[in-house]
Parts: C-alpha cells; sequence; structure tokens
C-alpha cells in the first residue's frame, strides 16, 4: 500500500480540500510522522474551499482559500497549474460528492481495506443518478487490500 500511496502523490502537485479536513489536518499533519503522507502533504500547495478565512495555522504558507461555484473554482485551479501534475483531493467525502456530481472528477482512485465497518459516512451516499467508470488499473495487496483506479 505504501508504494502506491506514494506512486499516487508524486503525480499530484496540488491537494484541494474541504473546510473540514482543512480544520482537522492543519492540526495533525504538521507535527506527524506518518511517511510518505506527512511530507508529501505538509510541502505541497494545498487549496482549501471555504467561504470563512481560514485563521493561522503551521500550513498558512502553503495554503489558499478558495471561494466561488465549484465549477469555476476547478476550472480556475487547472487553469493555474497548467497541466504540471494532477490534483489530489484526499478525504474530504462532502467535497467528493460535490465534485462526483457535477462531472468535475477525471479519475478516482480507492483504497479498499478487508475491513467491513457498519459506522461513518459513505462516499456514494449522495450519488443521485447511474455513473459509469471504466477499471483502469486493479492491484491486491498481501495483506486482501485492493488498491482500485477508475476513469469515466
Amino acid at each position: 500500500m505504501e508504494a502506491l500511496e506514494r506512486r499516487l502523490i508524486s503525480a499530484q502537485m496540488a491537494v484541494l480540500l474541504g473546510r473540514r479536513m482543512y480544520d482537522e489536518w492543519s492540526q495533525y499533519w504538521p507535527t506527524s510522522s506518518e511517511q510518505p503522507f506527512a511530507d508529501f502533504i505538509n510541502n505541497t500547495p494545498k487549496y482549501v474551499l471555504s467561504s470563512s478565512d481560514l485563521g493561522p495555522s503551521a500550513w498558512s504558507s502553503s495554503c489558499e482559500r478558495l471561494t466561488g461555484p465549484l465549477e469555476t473554482v476547478v476550472q480556475a485551479l487547472k487553469e493555474d497549474l497548467q497541466g504540471t501534475g494532477d490534483i489530489g483531493v484526499h478525504g474530504s467525502i462532502t467535497l467528493v460528492q460535490s465534485l462526483l456530481a457535477a462531472g468535475l472528477i477525471d479519475e478516482v482512485q480507492l483504497a479498499v481495506a478487508p475491513v467491513l465497518d457498519p459506522l461513518g459516512r459513505r462516499l456514494f451516499d449522495d450519488v443521485r443518478e447511474r455513473l459509469r467508470w471504466e477499471l483502469v488499473d486493479c492491484v491486491a495487496t498481501e495483506n486482501g487490500a485492493v488498491w482500485l483506479t477508475y476513469r469515466p
């Protein structure tokens, strides 16, 4: 899983976060030693969709607040990055749900662990219509997890 995670984050030049994920992660990751993600998330430019100021944090120098319609914000961010790399979304279920509904996701990579948990939020709860995606990669790990890559 670590090798797959490294492959994923090595292609990302920016991270788009929802406000709740930003609030949680800006407190946790600056002091975390969980690699390889800690170095990646602490050093990668982060864009936070939020109607309110972000306030001071250890991430202040690497975060920018974005406001406006989702389609406009994502298009402007893609233009700013000019194809230099992927824009990742980690966690941020509400944001991912909104991006899916707006047709703004180019690829989904899911790490599926061999654990069933009846609690917690569900990524696809708010999908209103059937979406057809193509499986472009599937990697099984020794512990029974799978890493799935889908594209619309």
